[in-house]
């Protein structure tokens, strides 16, 4: 073999990360880790901001008794028209959508699917839903689960800020621990192959 190796050789972590290090600068140790945290920043914000804002739609929709075709209420009329996560939430296929009807569904439009969403959903077709003409409404069925998934108790600010403070505080713990681990698992490996 060259240079003296042979093939039962176990690859230390350590010379594995100086690899990765020298072959990908990018993908050093350091920026996988806050890339992981900023990812999960991200997502904290996202889910803060979707279950607060759908979370008071459906607390609006329970509290005002919206729960037949008849009493039901378009987003603007609910004072949700241009509140982004919850018309995002309303799209078709999407969780909230199948817990809220809508009682003027049979007046719009039907799109056919592409090729990928039909071999995936195996449906030819979906509603496209004009959102600032649909009447929503939620089901006495469906009113217990939509409250147990959209609760806004515990949505707090507070509660969101000390989420990214830990995250971050992870995040640095790791960096700091991560190679002292690594070297102590390159110790043992180290005694183990000797």
């Amino acid at each position: 073999m060259s240079g003296g190796l042979s093939m039962m050789r176990l690859v230390t972590l350590t010379s594995l990360m100086d690899t990765i290090e020298y072959n990908f600068p990018i993908l050093s140790f350091e920026s996988l880790v806050w890339s992981g945290c900023a990812g999960l920043v991200l997502g904290a914000l996202g889910s803060y901001f979707t279950r607060r804002d759908v979370g008071a739609l459906v607390d609006k929709l329970v509290r005002d008794g919206i729960d037949s075709p008849e009493r039901a209420l378009t987003l603007a009329e609910a004072g949700f028209a241009k509140n982004i996560p919850v018309r995002l939430a309303l799209r078709t296929g999407k969780p909230l959508r199948r817990m809220i009807s809508c009682a003027n569904e049979d007046t719009f439009e039907t799109k056919k699917h592409g090729p990928i969403r039909r071999f995936f959903t195996g449906e030819a077709e979906h509603v496209q839903t004009d959102l600032t003409t649909a009447r929503f409404y939620l089901t006495e069925e469906m009113k217990y689960r939509a409250q147990t998934r959209y609760d806004t108790k515990g949505v707090t600010p507070l509660h969101l800020l000390l989420s990214v403070a830990l995250l971050i505080a992870a995040a640095a713990v790791a960096l700091y621990a991560a190679p002292r681990l690594i070297g102590l698992l390159d110790s043992f490996l180290t005694s183990i192959e000797s």
